[in-house]
């Protein structure tokens, strides 16, 4: 009988650490594939710690506005926080990515924190913008991506604005959402 009982300790304590667990191993998987060699050494930890508050944050999220809002939040708080393998400030882009990716695989994917929650956020879920995605974007030449083009999933104009402002070294009150840019999200671009 005293096995039984460390049997259902385990599972409880496992039970416990669950969410953990699976925000630890969608982030590091998000991390690694997003860009765990191009930032400096023991970002893993930083990054992991700032999915986790992300993943606090997510339930209380009700409309597109307010995802959009705590997106740039979460990302200027990535730009403060990490630094490049060679140790430079990161890019909007790169802040952005990881972040992207993790929502893409614990919101889309593993349909977290709830069912519900994961329903209504979906929509809002911003395209993780690479390389590839801003060139096609810079070149106005989407249409090769018409075929990854997904309602539920996009990229968001202002998160493109805001990388290119940041690049250019623009100010906040300076950014314009152009409106001939992409509105339905390119997924599995760049994630």
């Amino acid at each position: 009988m005293p096995q039984s009982r460390k049997t259902s300790e385990l599972l409880l304590d496992l039970k416990a650490k669950e969410e953990l667990s699976v925000v630890r191993g969608l982030g590091s998987l998000a991390f690694v594939r997003a860009q765990g060699r191009t930032l400096e050494e023991r970002s893993q930890e930083k990054v992991l710690a700032q999915l986790w508050v992300i993943r606090g944050e997510l339930e209380s999220i009700q409309s597109p506005e307010q995802f959009d809002q705590r997106h740039h939040a979460w990302v200027e708080n990535a730009l403060q926080v990490l630094r490049t393998n060679r140790n430079n400030q990161l890019a909007y882009g790169q802040g952005q990515k990881t972040i992207n990716v993790f929502l893409k695989f614990y919101v889309d994917w593993a349909s977290r924190p709830t069912s519900d929650a994961a329903a209504r956020l979906r929509p809002w879920l911003h395209c993780p913008l690479d390389r590839v995605v801003m060139e096609a974007l810079r070149s106005h030449d989407t249409e090769p991506w018409r075929g990854r083009i997904c309602v539920g999933s996009h990229v968001n104009p202002l998160t493109v604005s805001h990388a290119r402002s940041r690049r250019a070294g623009a100010r906040f009150s300076d950014w314009s959402v152009p409106g001939d840019q992409v509105s339905a999200g390119m997924v599995g671009v760049g994630a």
